[in-house]
């Protein structure tokens, strides 16, 4: 543009910008055009932009919601919706840095590692959660229906988590709790690593708890299917 020739044009253009006090991921569709002067050289340069980052985000998440829907839609048993659902999530990598779902044992005691993505050996560490000794909340988490969010340095993963797309770990966790479609407890919870570049804000919680909700279904159906399938050999034998 200064070289009074021509001007550029950038869309959606990722600007890590430290706007409001943190870090923050955001994009941004500009344009700079050369001004021309009395000699017709270019006396400076205007600069039109349009703030994305709203729209961007939301696109990136709608585009998530339906690849997980999609990826458990036919919730054949509930290994399979758990493996396939947290599959899915490695599509949002800027989201979703890593995550890992633990399922309740009947009576609510314990609680299992279902699978887990963007973690190394995390099944060695934490095979099994009880509720006497965890080292993450996820009883008060299904307990009391409510996400919660803690420090990564309070947990196992102070040392080991990932870096992901954004080249630094996550430095808040957010546990949320996974419904069973059509009843009051919780099937477990969904321990989420949260963008470093983004504050865990109305629209963010809303995402997570949509994500959850879905898992919840199918993880329900799935259930529902697998004692269908034993009620049926019972009867034949």
């Amino acid at each position: 543009a200064l070289s009074g020739t021509e001007g550029i044009y950038v869309e959606e253009q990722l600007l890590i910008m430290e706007r409001n006090g943190y870090p923050e991921e955001t994009y941004y569709t500009f344009s700079y055009s050369p001004i021309p002067d009395d000699n017709n050289h270019a006396g400076g340069i205007i600069c039109a932009n349009t703030d994305d980052t709203q729209r961007v985000i939301n696109e990136r998440q709608l585009r998530l919601l339906r690849c997980l829907s999609e990826a458990v839609s036919v919730p054949t048993s509930q290994q399979a919706v758990c493996q396939q659902g947290l599959a899915a999530l490695q599509q949002d990598p800027q989201d979703i840095p890593f995550a890992m779902l633990y399922l309740s044992e009947e009576g609510g005691q314990q609680a299992k590692l279902a699978g887990s993505v963007g973690l190394d050996n995390v099944e060695d560490l934490l095979p099994t959660l009880s509720q006497d000794n965890s080292p993450w909340p996820v009883f008060d988490c299904m307990n009391s229906h409510q996400l919660i969010v803690i420090s990564r340095t309070e947990t196992p993963l102070a040392k080991t988590a990932p870096l992901g797309v954004w080249k630094t770990p996550a430095s808040k966790i957010a546990i949320v709790p996974v419904p069973l479609a059509g009843k009051k407890s919780r099937a477990g919870a969904l321990i989420v690593g949260l963008s470093p570049v983004r504050l865990l804000d109305e629209n963010y919680q809303s995402f997570l708890d949509l994500l959850a909700g879905q898992l919840g279904a199918a993880i329900a159906s799935a259930n529902a299917i697998e004692q269908e399938k034993k009620r049926a050999e019972a009867l034949a034998e």
